[in-house]
């Protein structure tokens, strides 16, 4: 099976090098290396052991606890992730299979995502920017292990993607309504697209505002400001046992990642687009908008759970500048091989490939 993968990822990797359009590198054989690896993925993620991750184990135990209880008996409570209850309760009832109910977690973060994708690039770039996913460090972390915050940012990637272009106001809607409904910290980023639906806030003042949380960040005023906020979420990322175990809070290594990267964002729009491409310029602003959650937040424990919100849009980010620049099969070669080795290197799909 390990050989399978690799041999799927020399194809993947060896298709980019091509021409967009041509005989190797086109839609259909490309669509086609898509659906395989997503089987082969589904596959290792059926039979994954409940001690893969530190978390599955608790989603095991909450799955089996809504055995038999009728719809009416269900104690849905908007702090308590109503929907992924519903779900978990829907396949405990139906299959009472906790594998299937995996694969459908899966699946529904990879339509989410691979809705997104097509909406903001062309066809024949859709299984590299997956494929980069799946190899992205934080990826299968946020699928199996942090599932319900995985699947509340994938609705807020699909939301962001019907923003910027502008289309199917209706799932939008639904997105924004689902996202909090599978984990409570995505609604303050629910409520600002919803705003920004209606009002075009200018990037230099998200960029300031950005700033200006860097600054609470950095001096720890964030703590000051933000911990007086009442909600059961907060009391548990703030309790004096998970501080403890966390090691640090406003951790730096967290910052410099995510500055790195709004910075290198920023430099993109100016040097491959002069500011003028309209979807590029968009995705900064809502970088920078999650971001600035998280670094208004970077004092509680798990941050890193909030900071994924915005680094979730970063391989998306990267790939954007390919398509429309030139010199195109060379970056998607170079970009496509760099997100490949950073796996290996990072143990990103280790979670994935130990199911074998």
């Amino acid at each position: 099976m390990i050989l399978l993968y690799l041999a799927t990822f020399i194809i993947i990797v060896f298709t980019a090098a091509f021409k967009q359009n041509t005989i190797i590198n086109n839609k259909y054989n490309n669509n086609a290396l898509l659906f395989f690896l997503f089987i082969l993925f589904s596959v290792s993620i059926y039979h994954l052991e409940i001690q893969a991750t530190p978390d599955l184990s608790n989603y095991f135990n909450r799955f089996w606890r809504l055995e038999g209880i009728q719809f009416t008996e269900l104690n849905f409570n908007f702090g308590e992730e109503p929907l992924f209850d519903l779900l978990q309760w829907l396949i405990v009832n139906t299959t009472g299979s906790f594998n299937f109910f995996l694969v459908t977690a899966w699946l529904i973060i990879f339509l989410n995502i691979t809705f997104s994708v097509k909406r903001m690039f062309p066809a024949n770039y859709i299984l590299f920017v997956l494929f980069s996913f799946s190899c992205y460090f934080i990826f299968f972390s946020y699928i199996l292990n942090t599932m319900r915050q995985g699947l509340a940012i994938s609705f807020i990637i699909l939301a962001i993607s019907l923003l910027i272009t502008n289309r199917d106001k209706m799932l939008f809607y639904l997105s924004i309504v689902a996202a909090p409904l599978f984990h409570i910290s995505a609604l303050p980023i629910s409520v600002v697209l919803l705003i920004t639906r209606f009002f075009d806030v200018k990037l230099k003042y998200i960029l300031t505002a950005w700033v200006g949380a860097i600054f609470l960040f950095v001096t720890n005023l964030n703590s000051l400001l933000f911990s007086r906020f009442n909600h059961t979420l907060m009391d548990s990322y703030t309790s004096e046992g998970v501080l403890s175990s966390y090691s640090s809070t406003n951790r730096l290594d967290f910052l410099l990642f995510s500055v790195f990267f709004g910075v290198l964002f920023l430099l993109a729009s100016k040097f491959f687009f002069n500011h003028q491409n309209k979807e590029y310029s968009e995705l900064i602003k809502y970088y920078l908008i999650l971001n600035t959650y998280f670094l208004c937040l970077g004092f509680i424990g798990f941050s890193d759970r909030v900071a994924s919100f915005s680094w979730m849009l970063i391989p998306i980010l990267i790939w954007k500048v390919v398509p429309e620049t030139t010199n195109a099969r060379l970056k998607s070669l170079v970009i496509i091989t760099s997100f490949l080795i950073s796996s290996f290197l990072i143990g990103s799909m280790d979670i994935i490939l130990g199911a074998l």
